[in-house]
């Protein structure tokens, strides 16, 4: 019989995840695996089952596992029986409770490890299913274990590393991403990616990530705190005066020193610049140079208020003027004999804008609900991200307001238009950036600076300092500053750009048609069209009016192309889709 004992048999007993013994009827041993000789401490003499283990008791529960004791181990014994040429076998399953017990001990321990680590932990399988998710991930990205763990990566994550570590069997080193949820939510973390790999094949991958949300807010409230403790006009509501000022080009100092005039006439100021140009710094650094440093700077963005809302915040408030309404100061009592900076003035509604007119006019306000007036004693200030004069002609900033606040004016420029000073501006936030995120010996590279002169800063000083934040946290310290440490909106755009550059030592046409690689007429036409109107958006920062204006057509007819070469305005999510969390 030993002799027609099959290869599968055989094979089933060696690979068997417990110890197992497969006998003839009458008990004999036809063969046992190395793990259940280890078990039983069994030698060639014992031939028969049944002196080591009470075969005909485990036989008389039909299949169900069976404990007994044996040399001091507690074994769980069960039974199956089998067919080999007609002649009837036993296979015989035998594991050691203890060995048992002991691993699942160390599983739950391991687990309840993981559990108490700050950094969140996941694993998946070589199907991408999830096998481990721990407590302080889950609590970071707002889920449960019981949600994610059994579910496909895709089903949680709009993408993953895990993939690219599976295929490479390659770890994916420390980066800074942002990345997103199915249900939309935006998270950042630094985080490894590495593979599990047994006998040269990968059998799963995990992550480690570190939730960083936390510690740069820390960070940045302790750099907030470490100015307001430096910052001698702090009590009046600024951090700002024009010390603060970064630039040294022509046209920023001219600026300066036009502001600094401003700063001591009593006169309404006007201050136009476009998004992140820094328009709020000017206007605290006016009011830190005039008569009224030490009387309160209060500001209000009037995009960000509702219109609901914004006469009692603007007027404030006596107690049952509508339901709920208390006796509340607006920002005109609140500023006192200081500054009121009214930023984004265009947003604000014509309705409002008409009460507003009438404060100036009269130099008092009344609150909502009350039926007498409070002496307004503060100076305005106010800002339009849009020229001034395009905001009246279409309708968005009443003309009679226009020239009761422009009495004085100060034009920001964009960053484009400041020369050297997007290199000086960058070696700055490189050096606050660094000491924020602990890496203080990162350098910029020619090639980097030569990207920051050539991009058309759309978003100005603040795009130029976030895109600076993002760079430094992917890269390591003491490491040089290159094109691809760029956030991957910056490098798509980069590439797209470089894509249809004409090369300066072009010749004649026919060069650039070959860049734009196509051989038709219309599609040439197409790809020249779409070229221009994007240009004409980047640099006028997606303004519809002022890019139609620019490339000479009308707005209608520029929203029709627009349309017709799917052209949008990426949204700040939008931008962030190339990014892939640590999975």
């Amino acid at each position: 019989m030993r002799q027609d004992l099959s290869s599968y048999f055989r094979l089933l007993a060696d690979h068997a995840p417990v110890g197992m013994i497969i006998t003839n009827i009458d008990d004999k041993i036809l063969y046992i695996n190395t793990y259940a000789q280890k078990l039983l401490n069994y030698n060639y003499a014992d031939n028969s089952l049944s002196s080591i283990i009470p075969t005909n008791e485990v036989r008389a529960h039909q299949g169900e596992p069976v404990t007994f004791n044996y040399n001091k181990k507690s074994l769980i014994v069960s039974v199956n029986a089998a067919n080999l040429k007609d002649s009837p076998l036993y296979l015989w399953y035998i594991s050691d409770i203890s060995v048992n017990k002991q691993q699942a001990d160390e599983l739950y321990c391991l687990k309840t490890i993981m559990d108490c680590i700050d950094e969140g932990i996941i694993m998946s399988d070589t199907e991408g299913r999830i096998t481990l998710y721990n407590k302080s991930y889950a609590i970071y990205e707002g889920l449960s274990q019981d949600q994610v763990i059994g579910k496909h990566l895709d089903e949680i994550y709009t993408s993953n590393e895990h993939t690219t570590a599976l295929k490479t069997g390659a770890p994916i080193k420390d980066s800074f991403k942002i990345y997103y949820t199915k249900d939309g939510k935006e998270h950042q973390g630094v985080g490894k990616t590495y593979p599990i790999i047994k006998d040269n094949n990968v059998i799963a991958v995990f992550s480690v990530v570190r939730n960083i949300s936390k510690i740069r807010s820390l960070l940045l409230k302790t750099v907030e705190l470490q100015e307001k403790l430096t910052n001698r006009t702090e009590a009046n509501g600024t951090k700002y005066n024009f010390e603060s000022i970064i630039g040294e080009s022509k046209v920023m100092l001219d600026t300066i020193k036009s502001a600094r005039i401003a700063a001591m006439s009593p006169s309404p100021v006007l201050i136009f610049g476009e998004t992140g140009t820094g328009k709020e710094l000017f206007a605290q650094s006016i009011h830190n140079s005039s008569p009224r440093a030490n009387h309160p700077f209060v500001a209000i963005n009037c995009a960000a208020v509702p219109e609901s809302l914004l006469e009692s915040i603007l007027f404030g408030t006596v107690k049952g003027a509508f339901t709920g309404a208390q006796n509340t100061k607006g920002v005109f009592e609140q500023a006192g004999s200081g500054t009121l900076f009214l930023d984004e003035i265009n947003s604000m509604p014509r309705s409002m804008q008409a009460k507003l007119l009438r404060v100036l006019q009269e130099k008092s306000v009344r609150r909502v609900g009350a039926d007498y007036e409070i002496p307004v004693k503060c100076r305005i200030i106010t800002s339009s991200n849009e020229q001034p004069e395009e905001c009246v002609k279409n309708g968005t900033l009443r003309n009679d307001l226009y020239y009761r606040l422009a009495l004085l004016r100060i034009n920001i420029p964009p960053l484009r238009e400041r020369g050297k000073d997007i290199e000086i501006l960058a070696r700055h936030f490189l050096k606050t950036k660094g000491r924020l995120y602990g890496k203080k010996n990162i350098s910029l590279s020619t090639e980097f600076l030569n990207y920051l002169y050539q991009h058309s800063w759309p978003g100005n000083v603040r795009e130029l300092e976030h895109t600076i934040e993002s760079c430094v946290a992917v890269a390591e310290d003491g490491e040089e500053l290159h094109l691809y440490h760029l956030p991957p909106h910056l490098r798509h755009m980069k590439n797209s750009q470089d894509k249809y550059k004409v090369d300066k030592g072009a010749s004649s046409i026919n060069d650039f048609l070959e860049q734009l690689k196509t051989t038709t007429l219309s599609s040439a036409l197409r790809e020249v069209e779409k070229i221009v109107i994007l240009n004409a958006l980047q640099n006028n920062h997606w303004n519809i009016s002022r890019a139609a204006k620019a490339i000479g057509i009308g707005r209608q007819n520029l929203q029709y192309r627009m349309r017709k070469l799917n052209i949008e305005k990426p949204c700040r999510k939008c931008k962030m889709t190339g990014a892939t969390p640590f999975l």
